[in-house]
């Protein structure tokens, strides 16, 4: 018991001192207002024109990159669970930043002696797509730009819905070379639009962001299924 006691007091203190720090970043978090980043729009670059019927007659593409932007609605509810499965697990109980998946990155990468798993978020995968598309200067430290997605994280978290979350990772995240979003990935890979696929397709579509010419299914497809292969079983 005297051992045990001499102990409670330090607890005690770091308990109060980590309760105090977690409080005053929810503070900064919560009177942040959303950065300039965050409010990204995407304009269609990829245009199909369709027969009566919905087959299509031609294909225009207006830039270099092609982007068809949709509202989560129009995703195939197959292509949400696919894209949760394979990024992002606990994407509707953390808020922007997940401690469980970083100690479990974090263990995976000590056993393994090199960086075989990351701890980001969907929402911190979101914030550096954004950063990028903005122009944002990255730092040379790795540590000190996952802290800064992460800070970013928890201010869209705090003012932004899940639901619109979502809508913004599946149309900014690249889907392939030069293919931003999963909607113009469907039309160019299955010919048909993003909502209305089969489970293989939208697992293959799930996996393509983290790696998309490595996962290309046109030039690479047999590392294509077999990363398609993973996120059904994830799923």
């Amino acid at each position: 018991m005297p051992g045990r006691a001499r102990w409670i007091g330090p607890a005690a203190c770091l308990g109060f001192a980590s309760f105090g720090a977690l409080a005053t970043l929810w503070i900064a978090v919560a009177r942040t207002p959303l950065p300039d980043f965050a409010r990204t729009t995407l304009r269609p670059t990829l245009l199909e024109v369709l027969d009566r019927d919905g087959r299509r007659l031609a294909r225009l593409r207006r830039a270099d990159e092609l982007c068809l932007p949709v509202s989560l609605a129009d995703f195939d509810s197959e292509l949400v669970l696919a894209t949760l499965a394979a990024e992002d697990r606990r994407f509707h109980e953390h808020l922007g930043v997940d401690p469980v998946a970083i100690a479990r990155a974090a263990i995976q990468n000590l056993r393994a002696g090199r960086a075989v798993s990351g701890g980001s978020t969907l929402t911190q995968q979101l914030v550096k797509l954004l950063r990028q598309r903005k122009g944002r200067s990255k730092s040379d430290l790795r540590w000190l730009e996952k802290g800064i997605e992460a800070y970013w994280a928890l201010v869209l978290e705090a003012r932004t819905s899940k639901s619109a979350l979502l809508e913004a990772y599946l149309n900014h995240a690249p889907y392939g070379p030069n293919i931003r979003g999963a909607e113009a990935a469907a039309r160019i890979y299955f010919g048909h639009s993003a909502n209305r696929l089969a489970l293989e397709e939208a697992a293959l579509l799930a996996a393509l962001p983290q790696s998309p010419v490595r996962f290309d299914p046109v030039r690479y497809p047999v590392s294509a299924r077999a990363a398609r292969d993973r996120v059904l079983a994830r799923m």
